[in-house]
């Protein structure tokens, strides 16, 4: 990760004084720790409602980003505002409830 880009992220992300979190829930390649996108959704909801935006990786691999897509899709339904990033960028929404990153795999 582009540690300026993370900087850069984390003060639009907090620009109006609100915490921010990071949360992730790879499983390393093991299908066997998957929770669920409802229990990860709920978990992100939680921390939300208790104030702070959240920053979640969308992970890597085939099964990461589709299963963070499930999950965000689940947050979107319950009111929550999401905005996806690629990994260098910072642009405007960085307001949203929970913000996701893409890393570069390579």
């Amino acid at each position: 990760m582009d540690v300026v880009w993370s900087w850069r992220l984390r003060a639009a992300m907090g620009a109006d004084g609100r915490e921010i979190m990071a949360a992730g829930f790879g499983t390393g390649g093991n299908p066997a720790k998957l929770i669920g996108p409802d229990f990860e959704a709920g978990t992100l909801a939680a921390l939300v409602a208790d104030g702070p935006r959240v920053l979640l990786s969308r992970g890597v691999g085939a099964a990461g980003p589709a299963a963070t897509e499930a999950v965000c899709a689940a947050l979107v339904g319950r009111g929550l505002r999401v905005l996806h990033f690629p990994e260098g960028q910072v642009g405007p929404g960085t307001d949203a409830d929970v913000v996701t990153w893409q890393a570069d795999p390579g």
